[in-house]
């Protein structure tokens, strides 16, 4: 074929190139066909054999519903597990922040003074105590912000007062 093309394209026109071409693809074209619709015949017994085995392997859908409820995946309580963890994970990130600051973990600290002394007087000293043995400005600040707190709850305007000029006029 590629001799004829050879000759062809040397004395021919194009057209006659292309008609020659034509006719010696289009001479075979019941074996092609043949040979196509082998190869389909027997993709298709394939896929059915393949549909065969997966249906005989694959198990009933009523011995799946009838499974106890608790065997059953609940998508439900995936959610909130997933919730839950990713909640936790949060947590875990907060704290890791906050102890990586000394004012945050300050802070920390006497959000939950009042769980562990539960009397505002001995708060009060606890802080006061605290604001003396401090050395970190900020800190500093953080306790007289809660000692004006417990000043204002406690009604002990001049307190309260001294406080508030701490913080403004250090």
């Amino acid at each position: 074929m590629l001799a004829i093309f050879r000759m062809t394209t040397l004395t021919a026109s194009p057209w006659l190139v292309l008609l020659i071409a034509t006719a010696m693809i289009s001479s075979q074209p019941a074996a092609a066909q043949d040979r196509v619709d082998r190869v389909r015949q027997e993709r298709e017994a394939r896929d059915r054999e393949a549909d065969r085995r997966m249906e005989r392997d694959r198990p009933e859908r009523r011995e799946i519903d009838d499974r106890p409820r608790d065997e059953r995946f609940d998508w439900q309580q995936h959610e909130r597990e997933m919730q839950m963890h990713r909640q936790h994970m949060e947590r875990i990130a907060t704290q890791a922040r906050v102890a990586s600051d000394e004012v945050l973990t300050a802070s920390f600290a006497l959000e939950h003074l009042p769980e562990l002394v539960r009397n505002p007087q001995e708060r009060r000293e606890v802080v006061t105590d605290m604001l003396q043995q401090t050395d970190n400005p900020a800190i500093k600040r953080l306790l007289r912000m809660k000692l004006l707190e417990y000043s204002l709850h406690s009604d002990q305007r001049d307190e309260a007062l001294e406080h508030l000029r701490a913080l403004i006029v250090p």
